[in-house]
């Protein structure tokens, strides 16, 4: 989806780019016939192209008020400058005409995009929890996580917090699980001065030290590595890896990783055929290629109707993505 999204906003940045050369020129040669009928195909694609991107943004974005704040601010520069470089071409040129009735509809977006700028700013401010302290709001007292974790709470229970959250469920960028845990880090960043920059690496510190230290060690612990890693200045060199989402789909039972499991069902030719044999995992975070690294044995019945034995080397990053990297 980020490559469609990337190649949609390259199409709308070059179509601008073409859209406003030729328009310079046209009116620059006072041309006033209208543009070929294969100019219409190409602005369809510049619409469309303005609707992935804006689509995937407001997706990727955490906070959806705040993305379409940002899209207002885009509008805003982008309308902004196109009046002003307008109004001083029609003054140039001493324009006798008025503007289009398209014009006008513009502009009033261009109103419309300042309340969504400022409605946007207004929204997002509470959730800067680098520079405030959080507070429970009526919403969050219905949330069975919230304000649960502190420096005494064990490990193994932050850890079934997880597994309910993500269990067998696909990851969502609003889930109780993450919303409780920066709440509960959010005085820590306050108390030790941590900027916004390393807010996401700092939270990303304390999931990984949630799953690599003892299950029986309290929430104090992962808190005080990753302050000293802050404070060393081992912070600003190392990208941690989230492993939560990967680590709460494992089943204590039989070591099997559901995530993978569902993953490796959806692309066989017989899923009731699955038959789990082992697996195991490596948390790598010391390399670039960062990730819950998990190797499955199992068995299924193949296109002949022939049970036999298959591998699967797989990771899983800190969104749920899997990514094969060998299968056999």
């Amino acid at each position: 989806m980020e490559a469609v999204a990337g190649i949609a906003l390259l199409y709308v940045i070059l179509f601008l780019l073409y859209w406003g050369g030729t328009a310079y020129i046209r009116v620059d040669r006072e041309r006033t016939m209208p543009r070929k009928k294969g100019f219409r195909f190409f602005f369809f694609l510049f619409i469309v192209g303005i609707i992935i991107f804006v689509a995937w943004f407001i997706y990727e974005t955490p906070s959806k008020m705040t993305a379409v704040g940002l899209l207002g601010l885009a509008y805003f520069i982008v309308f902004a400058i196109f009046w002003i470089a307008s109004s001083l071409q029609r003054r140039v040129k001493k324009c006798p005409y008025k503007r289009g009735d398209w014009f006008n509809a513009f502009a009033i977006l261009f109103i419309i995009s300042i309340a969504v700028m400022i409605a946007g700013l207004i929204k997002s401010l509470p959730d800067n929890y680098a520079t405030s302290m959080p507070t429970v709001s009526l919403e969050d007292s219905a949330n069975p996580y919230a304000g649960k974790y502190d420096n005494e709470t064990l490990l193994k229970d932050i850890r079934k917090d997880a597994v309910n959250a993500f269990y067998n469920k696909p990851y969502t960028k609003d889930n109780k699980f993450d919303k409780s845990l920066n709440k509960s880090i959010a005085r820590i960043l306050k108390q030790n001065n941590i900027p916004d920059s390393m807010a996401q690496n700092f939270t990303s510190c304390i999931n990984y030290e949630i799953w690599l230290k003892p299950e029986n060690d309290k929430f104090a612990e992962p808190l005080k590595t990753c302050v000293s890693d802050y404070s060393n200045g081992i912070m600003s060199k190392i990208k941690y890896l989230n492993p939560t989402y990967a680590m709460a789909n494992f089943n204590k039972l039989d070591g099997s990783n559901i995530a993978l499991i569902n993953y490796v069902k959806a692309h066989m030719n017989a899923p009731k055929s699955f038959t789990h044999l082992n697996t195991s995992y490596q948390i790598e975070n010391n390399s670039n290629e960062k990730g819950v690294f998990i190797k499955m044995a199992y068995k299924q019945v193949n296109v002949l109707n022939a049970t036999i034995t298959s591998n699967i080397y797989a990771k899983i990053d800190a969104k749920g993505k899997i990514t094969v990297l060998s299968k056999n």
